[in-house]
């Protein structure tokens, strides 16, 4: 019997689709900078990984667009994933153009159909298609489309380019290029590791305006709030001893997920998969602590965080810095006003003016 509400507590899990606070102020603002976007700007969409970026950016896209017919001739959207899955794991931006491509559903370089004869044929055809091509392709289909927003999820796989750095950047910069002459807006989704590669892009830092999915932060008290409600709703999904719920260990369950929905979901369902191989009719404290991350790894992942959060804040942390220096400044070099008539002050020497 034990196994039996455990696995359904699981795909309940998987299949909700909480809306908290911070989802929903991140789609909000996603929107409407969407909204007020001119062709050609970009969008960038950062936070922590399993805050939910990828599901907040398609409800706001959605939102702006409304959700385009299967069969329709237009398609106001494509949302393309930034995969690193050339050859040793690095990003290639062939394999990219062609992803974009099948995104676009093209109807000469896009995927064919499972029962279509000429599928193998057709792959070797667009393996052996250039680069330029397929991006050409791509280009004359947005246009055709009248797509308004290009979508670029995962698009921090770009520093998995090959060869140097550089190329990450220069990547960047040609996607701008394509937002540029197609008459898009970018949306570039990924962690905060986009902003750093971003900021070494000149061309790019002057078209476009981040938006941070944050996490919820314990010193903060309306997240703690927030925080308690999602732990109220999937306290309904579970099981537990009498008079407990996730509430009973809400500051344990909010320090180890750093404040993150999909932290805290992928860690209830380890704990189920827990308390299944022992066959416990309820889920309790053991059962947290024994699937809880390792401390060496939760140390990396705070790391990435609280580097990313300091990125996203030093531009306005800069501004109020230098406002204060110009303050400064300018109430140092006033000059001082003296009563009429009265000379300066000035310094003579010990024998006198002469």
């Amino acid at each position: 019997m034990s196994g039996d509400w455990i696995r359904e507590a699981v795909k309940r899990i998987k299949a909700e689709r909480i809306s908290h606070r911070s989802y929903e102020q991140t789609v909000g603002d996603v929107f409407n900078a969407l909204a007020v976007a001119q062709n050609g700007e970009l969008v960038v969409v950062v936070g922590p990984s399993r805050v939910g970026k990828s599901r907040a950016i398609v409800e706001a896209v959605n939102a702006a667009v409304g959700r385009p017919s299967e069969f329709s001739n237009r398609r106001p959207y494509v949302l393309i994933e930034a995969e690193n899955a050339s050859t040793q794991g690095t990003f290639s931006t062939k394999s990219f153009m062609r992803a974009a491509c099948e995104a676009i559903q093209h109807p000469f370089y896009g995927v064919a159909h499972e029962s279509d004869p000429w599928r193998e044929r057709l792959d070797a055809k667009i393996s052996r298609t250039s680069e330029g091509m397929l991006r050409d392709a791509f280009e004359h289909a947005l246009r055709l489309l009248k797509t308004r927003f290009v979508v670029i999820d995962e698009a921090h796989h770009v520093a998995y380019v090959a060869r140097n750095k550089g190329n990450a950047i220069a990547v960047l910069d040609s996607w701008k290029c394509l937002a540029n002459k197609t008459g898009v807006v970018l949306c570039l989704v990924g962690s905060y590791q986009l902003l750093d590669m971003i900021a070494q892009a000149p061309h790019l830092l002057g078209r476009q305006r981040p938006v941070e999915f944050p996490r919820y932060r314990i010193e903060n008290r309306e997240d703690i709030i927030a925080f308690e409600q999602i732990l109220k709703v999937w306290s309904g999904l579970l099981r537990f001893e009498e008079g407990q719920s996730l509430r009973t260990w809400n500051r344990y369950l909010f320090e180890h997920t750093f404040g993150c929905a999909g932290h805290l979901s992928m860690w209830l369902r380890a704990a189920l998969g827990f308390a299944r191989s022992r066959r416990l009719e309820v889920l309790n404290e053991d059962a947290l602590r024994a699937t809880c991350l390792p401390a060496c790894q939760e140390q990396e992942i705070a790391a990435e965080i609280l580097r990313g959060e300091h990125s996203i804040q030093v531009g306005e942390q800069h501004k109020e810095a230098s406002s204060r220096a110009t303050h400064v400044s300018q109430v140092n070099t006033k000059p001082r006003k003296r009563k009429p008539f009265q000379r300066a002050t000035q310094r003579f020497r010990l024998k006198g003016r002469g």
